[in-house]
């Protein structure tokens, strides 16, 4: 255990190595010849097309089985990943003239800085201490949308072998991630970090 606990601490100090990180890393996302119009509608949707490729959960739910047999990635890292790529997105946003859209696109144009901000304010060190100490719980966790993935006429396909197939590395994958939010809940046991037992009582049911 100790072992884990020495990786996601070391993931930890990179999240913070991350946050001293300058907001303008090589994040050349959109043509600066286009209109500020095109290059925030282009930066969205490669943003968007990025975090499915990083969360293929997400992607499940919009019909798009191309990594069916993956549940993405659930390690302490995964965090400085989503933190990295908000501040890239925040970086090129800010090379768009606001000024220059349309009042709907300013309201996406907000909406998404928002959505980006929200993601480096849960990725802050000492907010990051405590999301990587209390992984789930039993409102929130794939303990809870995992069952549907494999119900019948549920979201995922169940037409070819192949679909049988991605079902069985999925569990494997969730297995893996089961062993993932031990490893976080030890290290939080560790930090005096801990759930309510209510709450810790619902999610045993619900695995």
């Amino acid at each position: 255990m100790k072992h884990r606990v020495l990786q996601v601490a070391s993931a930890l100090a990179m999240a913070g190595t991350a946050l001293a990180a300058p907001a303008a890393q090589a994040c050349d996302r959109v043509a600066a010849a286009q209109s500020d119009s095109q290059r925030l509608r282009a930066l969205m949707a490669e943003s968007d097309a990025a975090f499915l490729d990083r969360n293929p959960r997400a992607a499940f739910y919009r019909g798009d089985f191309s990594d069916a047999g993956s549940l993405g990635d659930f390690s302490p890292a995964a965090y400085e990943t989503e933190r990295a790529a908000a501040m890239c997105d925040i970086a090129a946003l800010a090379t768009i003239d606001r000024a220059a859209l349309t009042p709907g696109e300013r309201i996406a144009y907000d909406t998404f800085r928002y959505s980006q901000e929200r993601t480096l304010a849960a990725t802050e060190p000492e907010v990051l201490k405590t999301i990587l100490a209390l992984p789930i719980d039993h409102f929130q966790g794939i303990q809870g949308s995992y069952p549907g993935l494999s119900a019948p006429d549920g979201v995922m396909p169940f037409a070819a072998v192949e679909d049988y197939a991605d079902n069985v590395a999925r569990h494997g994958a969730y297995a893996q991630m089961v062993d993932d939010v031990i490893a976080r809940f030890d290290m939080g046991l560790e930090q005096g970090i801990t759930l309510p037992r209510l709450t810790v009582e619902l999610m045993i049911d619900q695995l």
